[in-house]
């Protein structure tokens, strides 16, 4: 009888530790599924911060490169400007000389029209390069090598 009664411990004993085994197994695949499912969502969140990086990227390029568009334009701009200035003043001064030779009586309303029209031109220019100019302080736009 105590032969019977320790085979039936041991088989019980045995039948608990393949429990236990068995336990241990499904809990350390329910851990290597977890961190397989960790592992998918953490490349996935990688490919997306990479994608979005190279977004950035883009358009960080194209910003500067308006930028840079931005800058030509203005230096452009204000080489037109220098240019009508020195012209406004040549007018300016041509008319003050036929002035001088022909009387003040004279009719000068072509020249002193052809000055207004430079003259309007010269605030609408200013005008624009002064918007330029905000434009290309904006947050947005970045100069040089900055990034």
């Amino acid at each position: 009888m105590g032969a019977l009664i320790g085979a039936g411990v041991g088989a019980l004993g045995g039948l608990m530790y393949a429990q236990h085994v068995v336990n241990q197994r499904r809990i350390y695949a329910n851990a290597a599924a977890y961190l397989n499912d960790c592992t998918k969502v953490a490349k996935a969140q990688r490919q997306a911060v990479t994608k979005y990086n190279q977004t950035l990227d883009t358009r960080r390029l194209a910003i500067q490169s308006d930028s840079k568009k931005v800058e030509g334009t203005i230096k452009d701009s204000q080489a037109v400007l220098a240019r009508l200035q020195e012209e406004i003043e040549l007018q300016t001064a041509a008319l003050e000389i036929a002035r001088s030779e022909r009387g003040s009586g004279a009719n000068f309303s072509a020249q002193q029209t052809q000055i207004s029209a430079l003259r309007a031109e010269e605030k609408r220019l200013i005008a624009h390069i002064e918007r330029l100019n905000a434009t290309s302080s904006e947050p947005g736009i970045i100069s040089g090598n900055q990034r």
